[in-house]
């Protein structure tokens, strides 16, 4: 974001319209590519949820007084897959708004390019 000392000017990604959702093989996750180890209470809710759980391979480990190490494998799904988001292949909002203090209210939620260069053109002859 570039702020010049009245407006600032930016370019936006918005979450509903730029990204969607990903498995952990798109966003090359860490657990998915390298394993993991999940440490729980041995009588825990999760641990229950883990022993019972159908999808992922996993070895257990007693690992102290009440607790339980469950160790995954690389390749299989982790426990936050559903947040992985990938940004789509598609240009940004450029917008421009009025600076305000700590915030800014946008004029504008998305400008044709040619509209935002001259604008930011002008503010930029304006602050020499």
């Amino acid at each position: 974001m570039i702020h010049h000392i009245n407006e600032r000017f930016g370019l936006h990604y918005p979450k509903d319209t730029h990204w969607r959702k990903a498995n952990c093989r798109e966003v090359d996750c860490p657990h998915y590519v390298k394993g993991w180890v999940t440490t729980v209470p041995s009588d825990s809710s999760q641990a229950i949820f883990i022993r019972n759980d159908r999808e992922r391979h996993h070895t257990e480990e007693k690992v102290g007084d009440g607790l339980i190490a469950f160790h995954f494998e690389a390749g299989q799904r982790c426990f936050r897959s559903f947040q992985h988001t990938k940004k789509l292949e598609r240009g940004g909002w450029l917008t421009k708004g009025l600076s305000g203090g700590n915030s800014y209210q946008i004029q504008r939620a998305a400008m044709d390019v040619d509209e935002w260069i001259e604008d930011f053109n002008i503010a930029s002859e304006g602050n020499k």
